[in-house]
């Protein structure tokens, strides 16, 4: 098996095949094992579905207001049970792009329909991307600069705010990316006054544990020449005093992706985890070289390859345009869309419904047994009541740690137990997640270190010194439901 870009999208019904295969400026997150990717529009912002990113199902649009045109750049956010979107427009009869201003809207369904909340930023703000980084949360987005005192070069520049919540900006805001080569000039001499206007948007950052990336793209979207590069920082300091330098430094062009052959127009990014929740795959757009634009769209299509960090460094084969090898997949995954629960033991009350699994009392079952070595384990579980979480054994079946969260009193669950006694521990959850909605719990166990997040928030590092032998999830005094269970081997 294998895919190719740009890749293939289906059609849900109801929309031109030139309509759905246009898909500019793509913005994929993963929710409960299925993917979800938004692009920019003129009549709103598109939602398209993957189980395994490979290719997309179009479904329509997730959003679109009858006062609104120009949707651009959409990114969301999932946070504790609400789907944020991110995006800019024009209100109708406008049409001038620098009366773009940032807005959010909500739902509780990743297809939507999103409801309008608010302006976010109410003068030019273009390609937001909001990420949470050391228990806080930041706006990374583009915003234009007629100044700039390091090379004297203006254009739009990248901007990054602090954020008391998901609606709620602080009073911070820093340019953290200037223009500083002529392969980012949108125009020469736009505005007639004999300056060139450069452009750097389409922010989109992640980290590693060691290295911090900032990915942009460059120059005109409309040009064959657009290109993803990206700057670095450390993470010796916290995000809001990072200082990025572009790679390999300010004054080299050095694209991570440029077009070339097949597929031109490259850019415009987001980074999301392959099917087996390891490995990054960056989603972009390009155009296929010699494609005409169509009345409803102008050629970009989503594409997808493999992302890589090393040494402070991203690696891509981007743009890829031949066969390609599948995506990664988990070791292991339960699936519970049978008529029986796919364990190998459990105690307590278990049941399935709506493809999900139900715990209930108190309670363990376990998924799989006989493993060995390191792994990353992934769950959307959602806590009703009690304290729930992963099962872990690393001898015996009566030998293991429970580490969960009892989400109602704030608190990170750590019990031990052997031959049917147990000790439990309890310390203040990170990252305020609330109860009653999905959270993704994750667990890495390497070298008899067991890490343990929730929607990718530290909690606790434990030693446990030996090889996972099976892994499951239980829960105590409550109940729970457990939308996906993931295993990947790791190296």
């Amino acid at each position: 098996m294998s895919y190719r870009n740009p890749l293939p999208i289906f059609s849900a019904g109801g929309l031109s095949r030139e309509s759905i295969t246009c898909n500019p400026d793509p913005f994929a997150i993963k929710y409960k094992g299925k993917y979800y990717c938004y692009s920019s529009g003129e009549r709103g912002v598109a939602v398209l579905r993957s189980d395994g990113l490979q290719n997309f199902t179009h479904c329509g649009y997730a959003y679109r207001e009858e006062d609104e045109h120009s949707y651009w750049a959409p990114a969301v956010l999932y946070w504790n049970g609400t789907f944020y979107l991110y995006y800019s427009s024009l209100a109708n009869g406008r049409t001038e792009d620098h009366e773009h201003f940032l807005k959010i809207a909500v739902s509780r369904d990743p297809l939507g329909p999103f409801r309008f909340e608010r302006i976010l930023i109410s003068h030019f703000a273009i390609d937001p991307h909001v990420v949470r980084s050391g228990g806080k949360m930041y706006l990374f987005y583009s915003e234009n600069v007629d100044r700039n005192p390091e090379t004297g070069r203006i254009g739009t520049a990248i901007k990054m705010t602090g954020m008391e919540s998901p609606l709620i900006l602080r009073d911070d805001t820093r340019t953290v990316l200037l223009p500083t080569f002529d392969e980012e000039i949108f125009s020469r001499n736009r505005f007639g006054d004999g300056k060139d206007w450069h452009t750097l948007e389409g922010a989109f950052y992640l980290e590693d544990g060691r290295t911090r990336y900032l990915m942009y793209s460059g120059n005109a979207y409309t040009s064959e020449d657009y290109f993803i590069g990206y700057a670095t920082a450390s993470m010796s300091v916290p995000l809001e005093e990072a200082i990025f330098t572009k790679y390999p430094d300010d004054d080299t062009y050095f694209p991570l992706v440029r077009g070339c052959g097949f597929l031109v127009g490259t850019g415009h990014n987001s980074v999301v985890k392959a099917p087996d929740n390891v490995t990054d795959v960056m989603v972009y757009h390009g155009k296929i070289l010699g494609e005409k634009s169509g009345k409803e769209t102008d050629g970009r299509r989503i594409c997808a390859d493999i992302l890589r960090e090393r040494g402070g460094m991203l690696l891509t084969k981007a743009p890829t345009s031949g066969p390609q090898p599948d995506l990664p997949q988990p070791d292991f995954k339960a699936c519970f869309t049978g008529g029986e629960i796919p364990c190998v033991r459990s105690s307590g009350e278990w049941s399935l419904e709506n493809e999900e699994l139900k715990g209930k009392g108190t309670g363990r079952v376990v998924f799989t047994s006989e493993l060995g070595g390191n792994y990353y384990l992934e769950a959307w579980i959602f806590i009703e009541g009690g304290n729930a979480g992963f099962l872990l054994q690393s001898g015996l079946p009566e030998e293991g740690v429970q580490i969960g969260a009892d989400l109602k009193t704030g608190s990170i669950c750590i019990s031990r137990f052997r031959n049917g006694r147990g000790t439990r521990s309890d310390i203040p959850v990170r990252g305020r997640p609330e109860p009653s909605c999905y959270h993704k719990f994750s667990i890495r166990w390497s070298s008899g270190v067991i890490n343990f997040c929730i929607d990718e928030e530290e909690q606790i590092n434990l030693s446990e010194g030996k090889a996972l032998t099976s892994a499951g999830c239980y829960v105590a005094d409550g109940e729970m439901k457990v939308a996906t269970f993931e295993m990947t081997r790791l190296n």
